[in-house]
């Protein structure tokens, strides 16, 4: 008996030092995201960036609960998606393939999440309000750490459904 209280309370020990699953802070949530985000720019994996994206759109067609068939017949899922995800994959491939100013995925190394650069709430086609904050990334290039804010792009980071996604990149910004 005193072998499994002895187990048992090392379990509990160990669980409560390590926190529980799924558990950690929405800023290790964030750079989780980003990390696995640069990780598909850097190997120019389209497919597992974009399981990592979201659009407004998807939004609206949660606001509105219909089925997936429904979905695709209205705007939101039959139009407004598939634009969104389309200048999704045109930004992908601007970043990946570089360009003065632009972050060399191939050559960096991601350290950690850079700058909270901007925050606020963008409205979605229907008038969800969504709110984001765009980050940079902490980087190491030819040996030296660097926050990426002067570079493009940074990226814009929402919560849907208790976890992060990106909603997009920018390459405006100042």
């Amino acid at each position: 008996m005193m072998k499994f209280s002895t187990s048992v309370l090392l379990l509990l020990l160990a669980f409560f030092l390590t926190g529980c699953p799924g558990s950690s802070s929405p800023l290790k949530q964030r750079e989780t995201l980003l990390r696995q985000t640069f990780q598909a720019m850097k190997q120019n994996d389209w497919q597992n960036y974009s399981k990592l994206t979201i659009t407004t759109a998807d939004y609206d067609l949660k606001q509105s609960s219909v089925s997936p068939a429904k979905a695709k017949q209205s705007y939101a899922g039959g139009v407004a998606k598939p634009r969104m995800q389309e200048q999704q994959k045109a930004d992908f491939q601007e970043a990946v393939t570089g360009g003065e100013g632009i972050i060399d995925f191939r050559n960096a190394q991601f350290v950690s999440i850079g700058s909270a650069l901007d925050q606020g709430t963008i409205s979605s086609l229907n008038g969800v309000q969504i709110p984001y904050t765009t980050y940079s990334l902490m980087l190491k290039i030819a040996g030296q750490e660097i926050d990426s804010k002067a570079l493009k792009p940074v990226f814009t980071v929402v919560e849907w459904q208790d976890e992060h996604r990106l909603l997009n990149l920018q390459f405006n910004q100042q």
